[in-house]
């Protein structure tokens, strides 16, 4: 008789064999091979969720018990602050939940494992795999995330240089074989992004919506207490990331002393999503100063959101466990 409490990795899931490149004179082939190591990694991973489901079903988690922590967490005015990024999409903006808000939420969610695995490693790409197991429902969630071994940079010095292109500012830029230290920066940058996606899924909506909600009213209580005090410290955050007060001012269409509260959650978001790698300050300013005007471009820039939003994070009714409370800031189509 079969055991129930049995569970394996899906085999799209399960971490392959070792794949191998070669590159030669303008060719490359690449070839896998079931060798020790990988099979013993497997072996390894395989075991580990059998013990995570094993331990999960003897301790399972209560949803309300989970929601009362999730929401006294965002009751706190340093993690509300950094629970939500605005970023430019097309010609709109998107709200929607950071990195740091998803760790929470997996925190308190409880019984989730997260699997991350190199798979492919060659001198130009690194192929890392990352699954967001349930281990209560035994439902997982993943994705690979190619990284790129290069960087941009302005000036190059004594890099090698593989090519160059101009920004969008119009300065020419060098792209450069990335140093092992920057590698591992987009690596966990690139992490983060996917634990943060395919987390969520495994969250119900609403409990989602509702911390986000939660995160907002603490925020907007919190500067209405002390603006002053508040707008300094936004100023503060801004400054070590090189924007300064005259550039906020450029964002926000006034001057800083006539700021309000309001404007104080917003000029938030946006820190954050410009301190998580979501967007740069070039393109929120681009975006503030070409906003779409008409029902076309609204349309378009639906779409836009559509494309651009994280694979398979789409907006999803409450009853289900793929959306990932994210407030599509969109035009209203003039009547």
């Amino acid at each position: 008789m079969e055991n129930p409490n049995k569970t394996s990795l899906p085999a799209s899931q399960a971490p392959s064999n070792l794949t191998t490149l070669r590159e030669g004179m303008g060719d490359r082939s690449m070839t896998q091979s079931g060798s020790t190591a990988a099979e013993m990694v497997s072996a390894q991973t395989e075991a580990e969720v059998k013990a995570g489901f094993a331990l999960a079903q003897m301790n399972q988690r209560n949803e309300e018990d989970s929601r009362v922590g999730i929401l006294r967490a965002c009751q706190n005015p340093k993690f509300a602050e950094k629970a939500i990024y605005k970023k430019p999409i097309g010609k709109t903006t998107l709200e929607g939940p950071s990195i740091r808000f998803a760790e929470e939420m997996i925190r308190n969610w409880r019984n989730v494992k997260i699997i991350q695995q190199i798979i492919f490693d060659s001198p130009r790409n690194r192929i890392v795999r990352v699954i967001c197991y349930d281990l209560q429902a035994n439902i997982p969630y993943g994705e690979d995330i190619i990284i790129d071994k290069t960087v941009e940079r302005k000036f190059a010095n004594d890099r090698d240089v593989i090519s160059e292109r101009v920004n969008s500012r119009g300065e020419k830029v060098a792209i450069v074989i990335a140093t092992e230290d920057e590698v591992k920066i987009k690596q966990a940058a690139n992490v983060s992004k996917a634990i943060r996606n395919n987390g969520l899924r495994l969250i119900p909506a609403h409990i989602v919506d509702e911390a986000m909600d939660k995160c907002r009213e603490t925020m907007r209580s919190g500067v209405k207490q002390d603006p002053e005090a508040g707008k300094r410290k936004l100023m503060d955050y801004f400054a070590k990331i090189g924007i300064v007060p005259s550039d906020l001012e450029k964002y926000l269409g006034k001057p800083i002393e006539q700021i309000i509260p309001a404007d104080l959650v917003d000029l938030q978001a946006v820190y954050n999503s410009i301190k998580d790698g979501e967007a740069t300050w070039a393109e929120i300013i681009s975006a503030k100063e070409n906003p779409a005007t008409d029902g076309a471009a609204h349309v378009q820039a639906e779409t836009d959101i559509e494309k651009s939003w994280d694979a398979n994070v789409k907006t999803g009714s409450p009853a289900t466990h793929t959306h990932p409370g994210a407030q599509q800031a969109v035009p209203q189509k003039e009547k």
